[in-house]
């Protein structure tokens, strides 16, 4: 299907992120989506988020992907800088302390 497609196309750019495709109603259901759609599982921030484009079009799929990837707080190194650079979004560098009032800033 061209929704497959899209979502396959994607996931051949995003190496180190896991796609799964299903096409079962129950597990659509189980995770909250009403008929086609994507919804995006990470260990940060929200924990999930749904994906509300246009579910042919790779391109928007991988901003998806691309925007939730990372917290939206993420330390800078050498393996965050090119990501976080490359894909055209806004960055702000908070510089702190590693202790008790870095912790307190970074959580503002």
């Amino acid at each position: 299907s061209p929704n497959r497609a899209a979502l396959e196309s994607a996931a051949r750019v995003q190496e180190d992120v896991m796609f799964a495709h299903t096409s079962a109603a129950q597990v659509a259901e189980r995770y909250g989506l009403q008929g086609p759609g994507i919804k995006m599982f990470f260990p940060h921030d929200e924990k999930s988020a749904v994906y509300e484009g246009d579910l042919q079009s790779a391109e928007e799929v991988e901003r998806f992907v691309k925007a939730h990837r990372y917290p939206l707080i993420t330390p800078f190194n050498g393996e965050t800088a090119p990501e976080l650079f490359g894909d055209g979004r806004t960055i702000l560098f908070l510089f702190r302390e590693r202790n008790e009032a870095g912790n307190a800033a970074e959580e503002e």
